[in-house]
């Protein structure tokens, strides 16, 4: 009887040291916040309004047989911002509608930094033009509906013309208020983005042959959250420090062909089947390290309780949350590779057994992966089942690898968060991993150093607009995403240390 209750006590005393040790981490954990560098600087958000809408107008959808949509385009923005055009010097059509642009500054040593955006937006999809509230190429402002405010509608408001126009709009500004850069600053402008970004391949030819490096890299990504974080009440500015990479692989099932009513004791059918079952029952190691590990370390001290304890303390909590985040679909992405059976091929008759039958998986790659290591772990499994299985990259021209990890600390990550606190001061950053495609992953052997952000603030209903029906931006979100690039314009043009 003494024993047990000594062995109560010492377990009761291990858990209270577990429960003291929380309390002291979680009390003692700083915030990675830095405080606003001065006020939000003004911006006329009606005329941000009025340039976004204006060029949410035109239809670039991605595809030369648009290519009357963009050279309007081209016009307008020629005509729209005479002075971005006066100060900064085109420098290449790279490819189609493509355009490069190009600020020297003052100090040619110093590494350039290059901004991205593209000009090119999905199409609607045919039948659905009347779901939307305001037509899809209107640019109409008008009333948000559910949120307070107006909005400007249309395709192209979140992906990505905001950012086109507003890195337009900084350097105009800028220029005719006499600052220049000491850093040159590349701006480019790519015209199909959406289907590939063959223009950004192109591009990335020419600057390695020119042997052009870049300071650090700034494309579209993760965007400002607010009320889609657990645990964080104030916006959350997520700025993507690495991109998952991208495989489909093609896997094919071989065997003897002939008629249904003579079947063998398995089909091709049967054993691509068990294949991709296996696959589905054996889903990529998940883990909790590199960006999603470093967005949570930025955002535990913001948030509250009990996230804050939970978060706080992943030395001791770190199963629990991995599971949790393995159990929602967009917080599974986060932490693993994804894989997904995306098409099936076999015969083409009912009666006829195929020769082969095929399948098309497609991963999603986490930085701790590659490529070949995930080809190799489908083939290992494929052979386990038994048949006759062969693996082979589906595509392969669309694949690559996950990105680099870019640093945190680093200037150009410093700038951004700096630009983000000062014009959205009750916003807080925090690095993580972009799930998605870019134009960037053609151009990161340019740079060590690739964020991929957008100023775009995204509420809980406006999960699904991008690429969606109903796309469209707050007016009063305009003001502080047009600020925040000529915060980050000039504050890299202003860079004059070494990395």
């Amino acid at each position: 009887m003494a024993s047990r209750a000594r062995l109560a006590g010492i377990l009761a005393g291990a858990l209270l040291s577990l429960v003291a040790a929380m309390a002291v981490r979680t009390a003692t954990v700083e915030s990675k916040q830095q405080a606003p560098d001065g006020p939000p600087e003004p911006v006329d958000t009606s005329l941000a309004a009025s340039l976004v809408s204006e060029a949410v107008a035109f239809p670039t959808i991605s595809g030369r047989e648009h290519a009357q949509a963009f050279s309007d385009f081209h016009t307008w923005h020629r005509a729209r911002f005479p002075v971005f055009y006066e100060t900064v010097g085109v420098g290449a059509d790279t490819l189609n509608q493509s355009l490069l642009f190009v600020w020297k500054g003052s100090d040619p040593d110093l590494e350039p930094v290059l901004f991205l955006a593209h000009q090119d937006v999905v199409p609607v999809e045919a039948g659905t033009e009347g779901d939307w509230t305001y037509p899809p190429f209107s640019g109409a402002i008008a009333p948000c509906g559910e949120v307070q405010g107006d909005c400007v509608w249309g395709r192209g408001t979140i992906d990505m013309k905001v950012t086109l126009v507003a890195l337009t709009h900084a350097v105009e500004v800028l220029a005719n208020a006499g600052w220049t850069p000491t850093r040159t600053l590349y701006f480019w402008f790519s015209d199909d983005e959406e289907i590939g970004g063959a223009a950004s391949q192109d591009l990335d030819q020419r600057l390695e042959d020119a042997e052009v490096q870049f300071g650090f890299i700034l494309d579209e990504g993760l965007v400002v959250t607010d009320g889609l974080v657990p645990g964080v009440q104030a916006p959350a500015a997520l700025i993507g420090i690495a991109e998952k990479g991208y495989l489909s692989v093609e896997i094919t099932a071989s065997g003897g062909m002939g008629h249904s009513s003579m079947p063998p004791p398995t089909t091709t059918v049967g054993d691509l089947s068990r294949v991709i079952a296996a696959l589905e029952a054996d889903p990529m190691p998940a883990s909790l390290d590199g960006p999603a590990e470093a967005m949570f370390a930025h955002l535990a001290p913001e948030m509250k309780m009990p996230e804050r304890a939970v978060f706080s303390n992943l030395w001791l909590t770190r199963s629990l949350v991995l599971g949790q985040l393995e159990a929602g679909r967009a917080t599974n992405a986060l932490v693993r590779t994804t894989q997904a059976a995306t098409q099936l091929f076999a015969s083409e008759a009912d009666n006829v057994l195929p020769q082969k039958s095929r399948a098309v998986v497609n991963y999603r790659l986490h930085p701790r992966d590659s490529m070949a290591s995930v080809q190799a772990r489908v083939q290992g499994i494929a052979d386990s089942t038994g048949g006759d299985v062969t693996v082979k990259p589906f595509r392969a021209g669309g694949n690559v690898d996950p990105s680099k990890v870019s640093p945190v600390d680093h200037p150009g990550y410093r700038f951004i968060h700096a630009a983000m606190r000062r014009e959205l001061p009750e916003s807080v950053v925090a690095p993580g991993l972009f799930i998605a495609a870019t134009d960037s992953r053609h151009l990161q052997e340019r740079s060590d150093a690739t964020y991929r952000f957008a100023p775009i603030r995204m509420q809980p209903h406006d999960v699904g607009r991008a690429h969606g029906t109903d796309e469209r931006v707050r007016v009063a979100d305009l003001g502080w995403a047009f600020a925040f690039y000529r915060d980050i314009v000039r504050s890299a043009g202003d860079w004059t240390t070494v990395n």
